[in-house]
């Protein structure tokens, strides 16, 4: 089908004015799709900002996922986000972000307790457990105060395993002297 023009496509829309607007009479809210000068996909506001929307939702079965807000925060998993990207899990096993050329490989950061930090690579963690994603992994770790290194050798690529420590530093009293060399 195509409206203002031959269809290169099923459905080809060819407009000086955004492609789809949509209003919702019950709340009184309008939203947009449309296209810019350079092919950009917009969506909630043209360049006059004639239709602005308050946030972007990414839902699933009516589940929403993601949420970028009018501030261009973005939130995974929470409809709040306080910063630039907030990820919210919602559960103390399963809380890793990822970055790998692809799935189950390169590096994961979790934090599944208030005062914990894990960058991990090489292994994920995953509902209580320490997985190898390689045959080596190393962890630092942040927690309650301390600073813990952890390496293993020798892992099978899927297995679970307990990471092995091998420095753990404490602050007792850490002083920064800026004249020091």
């Amino acid at each position: 089908v195509g409206i203002g023009t031959s269809p290169a496509t099923l459905l080809h829309i060819a407009s000086a004015a955004p492609a789809f607007r949509i209003t919702d009479k019950t709340n009184n809210a309008d939203g947009q799709i449309s296209v810019d000068d350079a092919g950009s996909l917009l969506l909630g506001a043209d360049e006059n900002d004639e239709v602005a929307l308050s946030f972007l939702a990414l839902r699933v079965d009516g589940a929403e996922f993601a949420r970028i807000d009018t501030s261009g925060f973005l939130g995974v998993g929470t409809e709040l986000p306080g910063n630039k990207v907030d990820i919210v899990t919602g559960a103390t096993t399963s809380s890793s972000l990822h970055i790998g050329e692809a799935d189950n490989e390169g590096g994961y950061i979790n934090s599944t307790v208030d005062s914990e930090f894990t960058i991990a690579g090489g292994a994920e963690y995953v509902s209580g457990s320490w997985y190898a994603r390689a045959t080596t992994a190393s962890l630092l770790v942040l927690h309650t105060g301390y600073i813990a290194f952890y390496t293993n050798s020798s892992l099978t690529d899927g297995n679970t395993f307990t990471p092995t420590e091998y420095l753990r530093l404490f602050q007792t009293t850490w002083t920064y002297d800026s004249n020091a060399a």
